[in-house]
């Protein structure tokens, strides 16, 4: 891969961070004129990602980090429904979050049932690793906890597919005063397609926690995750999870 196209790449990845930032600051009605200019900034990446040779590590970071960039850029756009609600893909209409993966195009487009929104970002088997920071609230001592995540069970009901039931172990090591101590317990739940986000509950004890894990809609390299004990309101931690290579 030359230099030259290394630094287009970088050039416009930068481009595009500093249209993110600036549209903070924008107001709503403004923003739908800075979403056709992102878009335009997206394509200009994409057209460039395609120089690259699939095979080189080069290729491999640049689509990370476009796919993050892609991803801040969806996050930063939101959305015009109410709550409950989300927005079709190409028409921009507005259906309730249940309807989709549902088996049933509710949106004009179809893009409610498409497999980029339905597939599921994890398969059984898959593992996720992660740690707590010291001063946690969720582990005993609420000191620095390492933490891994499997995958065990996923169930999609022909009744109602548009909420699979996941169920996953949790592996967890810390150690205290010299001496180390590691334990594991269940969590069940289902993932929302409509959101992008794995919620599972502790199943075994009210003292472990269950978390939200919030997949991006093309990267998930790095999931922000919220833990949260079984009656608490407020999240005990936020921290980010990863696929274990």
């Amino acid at each position: 891969v030359s230099e030259k196209t290394q630094g287009k790449m970088k050039y416009l990845a930068i481009l595009l961070l500093v249209a993110v930032a600036a549209a903070k600051d924008l107001t709503r009605d403004r923003l739908d004129g800075q979403e056709v200019r992102l878009g335009r900034i997206e394509g200009k990446i994409h057209n460039y990602q395609k120089t690259f040779d699939e095979d080189t590590k080069a290729f491999k970071d640049a689509g990370e980090t476009l796919d993050w960039l892609t991803d801040s850029v969806l996050e930063l756009r939101g959305t015009r429904c109410a709550k409950g609600h989300v927005e079709c893909l190409d028409t921009g209409e507005c259906i309730d979050g249940l309807k989709v993966c549902d088996d049933i195009k509710d949106c004009r487009d179809g893009t409610d049932e498409i497999a980029k929104v339905c597939d599921l970002p994890f398969s059984i088997g898959d593992e996720f690793e992660g740690f707590l920071h010291t001063g946690n609230d969720c582990m005993f001592s609420g000191i620095e906890t390492d933490f891994s995540i499997t995958i065990t069970l996923i169930n999609k009901l022909t009744w109602f597919p548009q909420r699979p039931k996941v169920e996953a172990r949790v592996v967890y090591k810390y150690s205290e005063d010299g001496s180390d101590t590691t334990g594991s317990y269940k969590v069940s739940g289902y993932y929302n397609p409509s959101r992008g986000v794995l919620n599972l509950a502790a199943s075994d004890d009210d003292r472990t926690p269950g978390f939200v894990a919030q997949f991006g809609a093309t990267s998930n390299k790095h999931v922000e995750t919220s833990f949260k004990l079984r009656y608490q309101t407020t999240p005990c931690a936020i921290s980010w999870i990863q696929p274990k290579e």
